[in-house]
């Protein structure tokens, strides 16, 4: 419905050329089109549950068609019921919505793709859904073009089409589009509903029962199909509700359990990392970097718990009076905390440790390193050096280098000296000083520097000599052997942000390449190490050579330590930040945690 560079159908405003209400036997077409497309939603008891759940409670509500035009100046229709868009049409076949998607779950003909939960508002903006940004493979049967349904922490949040296959993916090294975005919440088109953003707990527990409770109805029915009846069900029934009761109390104290390790993790976050100044912050970031740091031995599980979902939980903790929450189309964010509340006054137990991602990113490093060694694989290391030229080879010649060598500057330093002492040229009296030769002389004012005194210290002459060389770098292997020897300037690893839409950033990265980075599996390791979604895209004509490196945000302070620490690059050879800046502090931010 749309290439891989355009927004989705519904991003941008899109007319609407008629809307009428639909005859019945139109009704009635639209209905039967409708099981044909979704067998699996309507095969209960002939449809009725799921028809009744999709037209919002009032299976005899009216059914309205409107004729719209995207901005993609592509024709298609979109139907409503009960006032919400539940279906549209653009030339190939019947898509749900996201509205229809929450009152019946099985319209996604189990083509279900799920997404990292802090990508939301990224998909808002235009953005199609990129292989990095999955949580879970592909479904194998989910074949190029077919259409599919986005999971975000397991709710529906976006429809569109699978851009590749699980297999193409895979080849690919887990990069590219996987999920061209057609349709996806606080677009133009769930904006002509009542621009709820999923079902609540208990909306969500009811459809879960709904589902279940199909499936079981076809576990029964296939149980009859094979002649399997249940013979020794009666036999079992007082063993089985003995099972069920001991079974329930300890399924509470595990979910109680939960319970108070998701608490303790946020009140850790609170009390230990996040300050008034980080205020307003997304729910998606307070649980990816701050939250999930924490372990004790038991790692978060949302499922686990009695919330099922961070919405939930958070929400939960807005009605304790903890947190003061703000939604703005369907991102949640915390923009007040209560400082004085008594979950934050006590001691907390037990007490959890923070996982530096920056300390776990290194460790991870050094283990790669100390794995791929025997491969010769590992970041490259570029120095400078200086090549012998036709004026400066006289001077090194004894030594074997002539015209074209390559030297460092600690070894141009070294020969100039031995060169000196072995002729004598050392003052006596003033050891700091060396007596010009004939061919000193000559070096200094071939290379435009002429001379006046018969002596210079030995850092003048160190300059002097070197001036009369050809600047240029060389590159080593991890283990220190030469792979390349070039004049010119060294190569640089070049940050920058630039702004996208809506106000948001996104850092990049060039460079890498040259250093001996994959950029691929960096890219892959800052998604892992901050949560974000990064990627890799190629460098515009005249944009340096390799590839660039996407991440989402201001990252370039971690980007930096990054490469500075753990993959040992010269400081000199990043530019496009500085660090050591300071950002100015708001006093009247941190009054209310005294």
């Amino acid at each position: 419905n749309h290439s891989p560079t355009m927004p989705g159908l519904f991003h941008k405003p899109f007319r609407v050329k008629s809307h009428a209400k639909l005859k019945s036997t139109e009704r009635r077409q639209l209905l039967d089109e409708l099981r044909r497309c979704y067998p699996d939603a309507f095969a209960i008891s002939g449809g009725d549950e799921a028809e009744i759940r999709l037209l919002g409670g009032n299976r005899k509500c009216d059914l309205f068609k409107s004729k719209i035009v995207a901005h993609t100046d592509q024709t298609g229709f979109v139907y409503f019921a009960a006032g919400q868009p539940i279906l549209y049409n653009f030339s190939e076949g019947l898509r749900p919505t996201v509205y229809a998607l929450w009152r019946a779950p099985l319209m996604s003909n189990g083509a279900c793709v799920d997404a990292a939960s802090g990508l939301l508002s990224v998909l808002q903006n235009g953005a199609d859904l990129m292989a990095p940004g999955l949580v879970a493979p592909m479904p194998d049967s989910l074949a190029r073009g077919a259409p599919c349904c986005l999971r975000l922490a397991g709710q529906f949040v976006a429809v569109g089409r699978a851009a590749a296959t699980a297999a193409e993916l895979a080849k690919s090294g887990g990069r590219g589009r996987a999920v061209l975005v057609d349709h996806v919440i606080g677009d133009q088109l769930w904006l002509r509903g009542d621009q709820s953003v999923g079902p609540t707990t208990a909306d969500a527990a009811v459809a879960a029962a709904a589902v279940e409770e199909e499936a079981e109805v076809k576990v029964a029915q296939l149980s009859e199909e094979m002649g399997a009846a249940s013979v020794d069900s009666s036999c079992n029934k007082p063993n089985e509700q003995f099972d069920e009761d001991s079974g329930e109390s300890d399924a509470e104290a595990a979910v109680e359990s939960a319970d108070r390790h998701l608490l303790n993790c946020l009140l850790h976050s609170l009390l230990q990392k996040i300050h008034d100044k980080d205020l307003p912050i997304l729910c998606s970031s307070l649980l990816a970097n701050y939250m999930s740091r924490y372990s004790s031995g038991s790692p978060l599980n949302l499922k686990a718990t009695s919330y099922k979902k961070f919405g939930a939980f958070v929400q939960a903790m807005k009605d304790e009076g903890l947190l003061e929450l703000n939604n703005d189309k369907g991102v949640m964010s915390v923009v007040s905390i209560n400082w004085r509340h008594p979950l934050l006054q006590g001691e907390l137990q037990p007490s959890l440790t923070y996982v530096d991602p920056a300390a776990a990113s290194a460790s991870t490093a050094a283990a790669g390193a100390a794995s791929s060694g025997a491969a010769g694989e590992g970041p490259l290391t570029i120095e400078d050096v200086l090549f012998v030229t036709a004026s400066s080879g006289e001077l090194f010649k004894r030594w074997g280098h002539c015209k074209g060598s390559c030297l460092t500057g600690k070894q141009v330093r070294q020969l100039i000296t031995e060169y000196a002492k072995a002729e004598g040229l050392q003052m006596a009296g003033r050891p700091g000083e060396v007596t010009l030769d004939a061919l000193l002389s000559r070096l200094a004012s071939q290379c435009g520097r002429p001379v006046l005194e018969d002596s210079l210290p030995w850092e003048r002459l160190f300059q002097v000599c070197s001036a009369c060389m050809t600047p240029g770098y060389r590159v080593l292997d991890c283990h220190g052997a030469v792979l390349l020897e070039r004049r010119g300037a060294a190569p640089r690893v070049s940050m920058r942000v630039e702004s996208r839409a809506s106000n948001k950033c996104v850092s990049l990265l060039a460079g890498l390449p040259d250093f001996g980075v994959d950029a691929a599996q960096f890219a892959k390791r800052v998604q892992r190490a901050l949560s974000v979604s990064a990627g890799v895209q190629s460098a515009p004509t005249g944009g340096g050579s390799g590839e660039v490196v996407s991440v989402q945000g201001d990252q370039l302070a971690y980007l930096y330590r990054l490469l500075t620490e753990d993959y040992q690059i010269s400081k000199k050879y990043v530019t496009g930040f500085t660090p050591g800046g300071k950002k100015k502090k708001n006093k009247s931010n941190n009054k209310g945690k005294k």
